[in-house]
């Protein structure tokens, strides 16, 4: 395969569409992590403070300098208390959509899952809350060869878009199914202070995804571990440190970092948030945002920081993240959600 124009875009798409062949691919993620709680982990479905969530994140990383990674996701999702089942059990569904571009060639996954989740109140005080979720999905990967150029395509002086490749695959095109599935524990340990941590396993089934039906090319799976703490000094000020630790076969991510919560004497805007976190190296993460009345908003970049700061000059990823939350008829709160963060 041969591809021309400048020399960090090279490397770039030379490194990423070798990343794609290995199959050691990179699934879609987001810096604001607990901004997409299905995608984090299906066990955090149905985990808030209401009756009905509603969730869009979007990214576009290293738009900047190449074709990058466009990345959408919408999810919705409601909490349910059957009246049959005692009162320390409650249950979440949800709906998981998924597109992610990247690449001149388009390389795509389209994602389309059903999140199911169950919780329990250990103790029936609302202290010490346990879930556990599954994600039944089915995916299809794309990519569009036409806009790919390869090697034989060279005529000995330069690229002829006239000369055949001479390139056979099997299809543009692969569907499969896929599962995931996660637990969570939230703990109230006092009046100021509260622990969410999880763990959450991704393509369990571990799927072929070849284009040539190489059944030894399968997507490796991915397994994530997460942890956030609310610490309440004032009504009105609030942190939350948090961590992510992800691998998918000899990929890792490590994040770690915090925001900051300020409450505000508004009719509309209840607060702002401030934070800042470190994709080990990879990028510094900075992100703002704000609680309009029911509707989280939150805004992040990322600095890059990695070997490929020559070619982004440190420039990564805009994220935007919103999340509103609603009741359909009045109900009385119960204690074990009282204490959720209102963007997870």
């Amino acid at each position: 395969m041969m591809v021309t124009g400048k020399p960090h875009r090279i490397i770039f798409i030379l490194t990423a569409l070798f990343q794609c062949w290995q199959i050691n691919a990179q699934d879609i993620h987001f810096s604001q992590f607990f901004a997409s709680p299905q995608n984090l982990n299906p066990s955090l479905t149905g985990s808030f403070d209401g009756q009905y969530r509603m969730v869009i994140n979007n990214r576009n990383q290293w738009q900047s300098f190449t074709n990058g990674y466009r990345t959408f996701s919408a999810s919705s999702d409601c909490r349910i208390r059957p009246l049959i089942v005692p009162p320390a059990w409650s249950f979440g569904a949800g709906l998981l959509v998924n597109s992610d571009k990247a690449g001149d060639g388009n390389m795509g996954l389209t994602q389309l899952g059903i999140s199911l989740a169950t919780h329990h109140d250990i103790t029936g005080t609302g202290k010490y809350i346990i879930s556990a979720g599954i994600c039944p999905s089915f995916l299809q990967y794309s990519i569009d060869f036409s806009k790919l150029t390869f090697n034989s395509q060279y005529n000995g002086i330069n690229y002829d878009s006239n000369i055949l490749s001479n390139e056979n695959f099997a299809g543009n095109s692969i569907t499969f199914f896929d599962l995931s599935s996660g637990i969570n524990l939230a703990a109230l340990l006092s009046a100021k202070i509260s622990l969410t941590m999880g763990f959450a396993a991704n393509h369990m089934l571990k799927p072929q995804i070849s284009f040539n039906n190489d059944p030894s090319v399968r997507l490796n799976p991915k397994y994530q571990y997460h942890a956030l703490a609310m610490l309440s000094f004032r009504d009105d000020l609030i942190i939350y440190p948090s961590i992510l630790f992800a691998t998918q076969g000899k990929q890792k991510e490590f994040n770690w970092g915090g925001m900051v919560r300020i409450g505000l004497k508004n009719l509309y805007f209840q607060s702002l948030y401030f934070g800042s976190w470190n994709r080990w190296n990879d990028a510094i993460i900075l992100k703002t945002g704000t609680d309009y009345q029911n509707i989280n908003i939150g805004i992040s970049y990322d600095i890059n920081i990695s070997k490929l700061t020559k070619a982004s000059n440190g420039r990564g990823g805009f994220e935007f993240s919103m999340a509103y939350i609603f009741n359909m008829k009045k109900e009385q709160k119960p204690l074990m959600y009282k204490h959720c963060p209102t963007f997870i």
